[in-house]
């Protein structure tokens, strides 16, 4: 995992590649906030998050100041780190386990 770095477009254009990956927000006190994965364009994904364009009200009263991430070779290694993430960290914002693109794909942990 790479990181921390602080919330801000400077950082995700300068650090993460518009390539598959996961990610995890955190806030100033370094607690995980939200997880999450692109199957496509990771850098925009967490574009989505910065304050100003966040969309989700569960996440942007959690604010998020700083994210970690890993760039991956494909949409299924995103969803498997997202997945031991989720899992590890426990986010206060990921109400529900994440979601696979694909039926033939389980959760490393849990096999949902």
């Amino acid at each position: 995992m790479r990181g921390k770095f602080t919330l801000n477009t400077a950082n995700i254009d300068a650090t993460v590649p518009a390539t598959s990956g996961a990610y995890v927000l955190v806030n100033s006190s370094n607690n995980a906030v939200y997880v999450g994965m692109s199957d496509t364009d990771l850098n925009g994904r967490l574009k989505n998050h910065l304050p100003e364009r966040e969309e989700n009200s569960w996440i942007k009263r959690s604010f998020p100041t700083d994210f970690y991430f890993e760039s991956t070779a494909n949409s299924q290694e995103a969803y498997r780190l997202e997945c031991e993430w989720f899992h590890q960290y426990r986010p206060s914002c990921n109400t529900a386990h994440p979601a696979k693109l694909s039926y033939s794909w389980a959760c490393p942990i849990c096999g949902l």
